[in-house]
């Protein structure tokens, strides 16, 4: 079975399949609260039951991989446009005596101005953070490789650092306190961890204070744009040059070219997913990353490609017709393509609906 494909169950839906009176284990730290309170309730219906132990894939291999350990490096000030004092003020008292335990490397990275590259194309570390009315504690991997510019970060703002394997030993030393969780983005080892303590199932504030940028942010994405654009223009440039001269370019050229051209601004930090360079029927071809053929220079060839720089993030999409005329069908489907832009650009949308009604 291949999940995704017509007619194949998801795991959960295959697992709820299991004859009555089954038990099924599972690691928690593969999954989050919501999800293993639902699959709990819908087996518990069967008279099955989920139970948690440690991953039994692991006990057999005989070298687990090792998580990455990249260098973490402060994110200044003048681009989060808020301080880490500021930050934990205001989420303390969105909590209102609570506690909180944040799983959510994006999280981390946001409140305490810190970025990292862990998890590729993705600015975070793995890490743990809990935050109480009295305490930020912060649970890396190797805390003692940290920058001096970093400890005197953390230092500054009164963050105790703490080894990333300890977290649930050390929550379970809490007792009667009160934690608000957010259970999609908190795995069921944490839950499992607090035991008896009084557990308050929340969004995360933090997610919503990310979703409103300050005027540094904004500025900084406006920025961001401007310098990407001009990387996009030198890249496009390139690539028609050496097209209409008749020389070879290989996909995977334009991808490495595009990238030594954002490579000469400043704040340039690296892509922020793979680029796509997809000539001809390759640009069909969802999330295309093979980039093994020639571009034909006769054909729409597709450049979808994103980048981090330290003010902001890119995710851009552009197609070309290096040489020859457009069919009209191609022509067609640009101006409906357009047509649309310039339908949702007047739409006015009615108070309180959401990226996701619109997606729809």
């Amino acid at each position: 079975m291949k999940q995704g494909l017509p007619g194949v169950p998801t795991w959960q839906e295959y697992i709820k399949q299991v004859p009555s009176g089954s038990t099924i284990g599972i690691d928690p730290t593969v999954i989050n609260a919501r999800e293993a309170k639902e699959l709990e309730k819908d087996l518990s219906s069967r008279g099955s039951k989920l139970i948690y132990t440690d991953n039994l894939v692991d006990r057999i291999r005989s070298k687990s991989p090792s998580r990455p350990r990249e260098p973490i490096k402060t994110h200044s000030l003048q681009y989060a446009g808020q301080s880490v004092e500021s930050k934990l003020k205001s989420l303390c008292q969105s909590l209102k005596g609570k506690s909180m335990v944040i799983s959510r490397l994006d999280e981390i990275a946001w409140l305490l101005n810190l970025r990292g590259s862990d998890i590729h194309c993705c600015p975070v570390f793995f890490s743990y953070c809990v935050v109480t009315p009295t305490e930020t504690l912060l649970y890396l991997q190797s805390p003692e490789t940290l920058s001096d510019a970093v400890k005197a970060h953390l230092k500054e703002n009164n963050i105790i650092l703490k080894l990333y394997n300890a977290i649930t030993h050390d929550l379970s030393s809490y007792s009667s306190s009160i934690f608000s969780i957010d259970p999609e983005g908190t795995n069921m080892s944490i839950i499992k961890a607090l035991g008896s303590n009084e557990i308050h199932w929340e969004t995360s504030p933090i997610q919503l204070s990310k979703a409103v940028k300050n005027e540094a942010e904004m500025s900084g994405m406006i920025d961001c744009h401007k310098r990407d654009a001009v990387a996009l223009c030198k890249h496009f440039a390139w690539l028609s040059d050496r097209l209409c001269m008749g020389e070879k370019v290989w996909e995977y050229e334009a991808v490495e070219q595009l990238d030594s051209m954002r490579q000469l601004d400043p704040l340039y930090v690296g892509p922020s997913f793979d680029t796509i360079a997809a000539s001809g029927p390759n640009g069909a071809i969802v999330h295309y990353a093979q980039a093994s053929d020639v571009i034909d220079p006769s054909q729409i060839y597709l450049c979808d490609s994103g980048a981090h720089y330290l003010n902001g993030t890119t995710d851009i999409t552009r197609t070309w017709l290096f040489q020859g005329e457009p069919s009209s069908f191609q022509k067609q489907a640009f101006t409906r393509v357009l047509q649309a832009h310039i339908s949702v650009d007047q739409a006015v949308f009615p108070q309180g609906t959401t990226g996701e009604d619109q997606n729809s």
